[in-house]
């Protein structure tokens, strides 16, 4: 019976770590080569808010998220301004905005990490995470997401900030990219993997002090909302190494039982 308990407890040890370790922190590096700028915050997914309003998550008596987590109104806080630019600046291209190859890297973090959510099925744990294919697009996906602090992007209390962020593996149709060293748009017909940032969607590319808004009353399901919080454990092993731990205390514990 002591040993069931023991057990018992440590899986729950395990799976509490397991859960932490769904939400980002740390160092990340892009495969070109970039720092992700994380800014020591954890981020939330944005699968756990997908297709809720921001007056829903900012509720006075807490949410709860799409995996049935329940939170209290200040556990998270939505992503300021300048933490959003400086995430995505750190994930984009630096060159292009809008869909060009040399976001792709970031946007595919971006994506991979916090979710793409336009072309999902269901939600939370029966999420099936769909990416579309047709004569244009080849695996595209993009999300949009709430972030900010109140009249960061409007004078009006009812509006918030909104970012978005796509990608695809392969395109080909007319396109025009602009390029922020020379202003002029670019033309692009090819079949190459792209990503999309731009500076009305959270991005500081320094062309323009504007971002688009939302209303905090709207949802959809490619929406979702940029959370953060100063994590509450510095690194967070990966969830088979602590399973593994556990057993093996265990087994130490029922040698050690058995003398």
């Amino acid at each position: 019976m002591k040993s069931i308990k023991m057990l018992s407890a440590l899986v729950l040890i395990a799976s509490s770590f397991t859960a932490n370790a769904t939400f980002i922190s740390g160092d990340y590096t892009l495969k070109n080569g970039k720092q992700v700028a994380l800014q020591g915050l954890e981020w939330m997914p944005l699968t756990y808010s997908q297709s809720y309003s921001r007056l829903y998550v900012e509720a006075d008596d807490g949410w709860i998220d799409r995996f049935g987590n329940q939170w209290q109104q200040n556990d998270w806080r939505y992503a300021t301004r300048a933490e959003t630019a400086t995430l995505l600046n750190s994930l984009w291209g630096g060159n292009y905005l809008g869909f060009s190859n040399d976001n792709f890297a970031g946007a595919t973090w971006f994506i991979d990490q916090l979710g793409g959510l336009s072309i999902d099925t269901t939600l939370g744990h029966n999420r099936v995470d769909l990416k579309l294919t047709n004569d244009v697009w080849l695996n595209y996906d993009v999300s949009q997401f709430l972030f900010g602090e109140d009249l960061e992007c409007s004078d009006e209390l009812r509006l918030s900030c909104i970012g978005e962020v796509g990608i695809a593996d392969g395109f080909y149709d007319s396109m025009v990219t602009r390029n922020i060293h020379t202003g002029y748009g670019v033309y692009m017909q090819a079949w190459t993997p792209l990503g999309y940032f731009d500076d009305l969607s959270g991005v500081d590319a320094g062309l323009n002090s504007n971002n688009r808004v939302r209303s905090k009353s709207n949802s959809s399901s490619m929406l979702g909302s940029l959370l953060v919080r100063q994590p509450a454990i510095a690194q967070v092993p990966e969830p088979t190494t602590l399973v593994l731990l556990a057993f093996v205390l265990l087994g130490v514990w029922l040698k050690r039982a058995s003398h």
